[in-house]
């Protein structure tokens, strides 16, 4: 009897087979795929089919999640294990898959959640934009999350007011994906006429063009909306908004923007000694070559001092309390457990109070 090519496992039927592929490829490693042409033509037709990508606006869910279509494999990533992951991840073959990215409503009255959402999409952006091939083709998907979608009662739904206008939810969420690259064919699609119908869908549609055109846009080619002329460009307009984010975040309510305040403080430095960081480094950055963003958002850097002297009080908080505690560690584990339930919004009053707590 002639020998498989594909060794002892050809001895095994398809379905059990399957099972093990999925159990091998759940770990994240795609090694097996090099093992022998005949186990990866067993696999590929499977696997590079179709990617599902899930990211959810809520903070306990997964900071996105990976789904294969036509495999039982799925991987639930914490933005921890995503960075620990992060040369696995990229080392899967993007290039072959066709990838559906399902982004999911916040709620508008929890306006944290719209942050959270544009945080992991540069994230997933991020990673896609340093993989080692990337996908030609991706759809996205604007899909309702619970009681939650993008119109609420006919109106588009904004979390967060914009000063200069309207800057709606599903924007916001859709702007990361600007920065995509190499992709070829970039779609969105929406349950919603409303959406739809919006002409602020327009500028879903320039910045799919945008992406398919190789990050470039036609010199002459005017802003679709009025109101949107201040961004001469759609990398000007992200930039703009990620500003906007940052600083909204110091005052907007609920439980989210309290978590995420305290994420980012966690974030910022994790030894005794805190000099520059890379947060500092893109914040300047962003003030020396889009200057604009000062006066439309945080004039004379005001809302950037408060956060500078809230950080270094809460910090002097945090060092006091881990060296009564025989910890010297001030990295995000002691933030987490000082702080359970993130940080309150920012004010003057809040700031005097924990100065005082601080000396």
């Amino acid at each position: 009897m002639e020998a498989s090519p594909l060794g002892d496992f050809g001895k095994l039927s398809s379905e059990l087979r399957l099972q093990i592929w999925e159990h091998v490829l759940s770990s994240g490693s795609t090694d097996i795929l090099r093992t022998n042409r005949a186990i990866f033509n067993d696999i590929a037709g499977r696997l590079y089919d179709t990617f599902d990508t899930h990211i959810s606006p809520s903070y306990n869910d997964s900071w996105f999640q990976l789904q294969c279509k036509r495999l039982r494999v799925s991987y639930h990533l914490s933005k921890p294990e995503l960075t620990q992951k992060h040369d696995k991840l990229r080392n899967l073959p993007w290039g072959y898959l066709k990838l559906e990215v399902h982004l999911y409503a916040p709620d508008q009255h929890d306006p944290g959640q719209i942050i959270l959402l544009w945080q992991r999409l540069e994230d997933l952006v991020y990673l896609l934009n340093r993989a080692r091939s990337r996908p030609s083709q991706i759809v996205v998907h604007l899909q309702n999350h619970h009681d939650h979608s993008w119109v609420q009662n006919g109106k588009i739904n904004e979390s967060i007011e914009y000063p200069a206008g309207r800057l709606p939810d599903f924007l916001i969420a859709f702007l990361p994906l600007s920065r995509l690259k190499g992709v070829h064919n970039l779609q969105v699609i929406a349950d919603s006429h409303t959406l739809l119908d919006s002409p602020d869908w327009a500028l879903i549609t320039r910045a799919c063009n945008f992406v398919m055109n190789n990050q470039s846009e036609k010199p002459n080619d005017p802003p679709t909306i009025p109101r949107y002329r201040l961004f001469y460009s759609l990398a000007s307009w992200r930039i703009d908004t990620a500003f906007f984010l940052d600083i909204s975040m110091d005052t907007i309510p609920g439980p989210t923007a309290n978590l995420l305040r305290r994420d980012r403080f966690a974030e910022w430095y994790t030894t005794d000694a805190p000099r520059e960081t890379t947060y500092k480094q893109q914040y300047l950055e962003t003030v020396r070559v889009h200057p604009a963003v000062v006066p439309m958002h945080d004039p004379i850097l005001r809302k950037w001092l408060l956060r500078y002297q809230y950080h270094s009080t809460l910090f002097q908080n945090i060092v006091k309390m881990t060296s009564l505690s025989g910890c010297l560690k001030t990295d995000s584990t002691a933030w987490d457990a000082i702080y359970p339930y993130g940080l309150c919004a920012f004010t003057e009053q809040g700031l005097a109070e924990e100065q005082m707590f601080a000396w």
